[in-house]
């Protein structure tokens, strides 16, 4: 018989592949959406230095309707940790190559501490907005804000964990130590955003207490 259940059987496969076909087109449409959505929040936090955007403004900026919006996201919250979580998964790459200048483990927890304040520098919307909705998120969104840090925090414990292994450092509970490290860093960069501070000095000193709490040999800051 042409249509056994035998013959069906065979159906699932090319029907997957028919189906992502089909598929596609929506789901890339829906990728470019996301995408202006993100790039309109981007400029509205750059142009502003803070997160007092609107949905609305977002929406309309995006060249998109309210309801599309909710479509994509749950509200001005989810949209907020999307984007810190693409500007820390964009940072933590650059992080990463400027840490592979060097083995030394020391030297790369300061390049770490050094190249994150630079980059705080470079990127002024992302860093006020980060500074200014990071004690916010982290009491009324852990579990997202976490998520959305993950990828400099993951970074920086990759370092304590490699100092750590060589005898560098005594940190006791690694990842503990990268999230109190990252805590002190975050007040760092508050400090340098909102209150005007020197970012080399700032990042100096944070570097000579990180050092010490790690207990490592080298104090100064190159």
């Amino acid at each position: 018989m042409p249509f056994s259940s035998e013959a069906t059987e065979d159906a699932p496969a090319w029907r997957d592949r028919a189906l992502r076909r089909s598929l596609d087109p929506a789901a890339t449409r829906s990728m470019e959406r996301l995408d202006r959505l993100l790039d309109a929040a981007r400029q509205l936090t750059n142009e502003a230095e803070d997160a007092s955007f609107t949905v609305s403004e977002v929406a309309a900026r995006a060249g998109v309707s309210l309801k599309t919006f909710y479509r994509s996201f749950e509200g001005k919250d989810d949209l907020l940790l999307a984007l810190l979580e693409e500007e820390s998964r964009t940072g933590a790459s650059m992080l990463r190559d400027a840490l592979e200048r060097s083995d030394s483990p020391d030297e790369r927890l300061q390049r770490y501490v050094r190249a994150l304040f630079k980059l705080a520098r470079q990127a002024p919307g992302y860093t006020h907005v980060l500074v200014r909705e990071y004690r916010r998120l982290s009491v009324e969104q852990p579990a997202g804000l976490t998520s959305a840090l993950a990828p400099l925090v993951e970074l920086l414990e990759e370092q304590v964990a490699r100092a750590a292994e060589t005898g560098r450092a005594a940190p006791g509970d690694v990842a503990r130590a990268a999230e109190l490290v990252f805590a002190l860093l975050l007040d760092g960069l508050a400090e340098v955003a909102l209150l005007g501070r020197d970012s080399k000095d700032v990042a100096s000193s944070i570097w000579r207490f990180v050092a010490g709490g790690l207990g490592l040999d080298h104090k100064e800051m190159q």
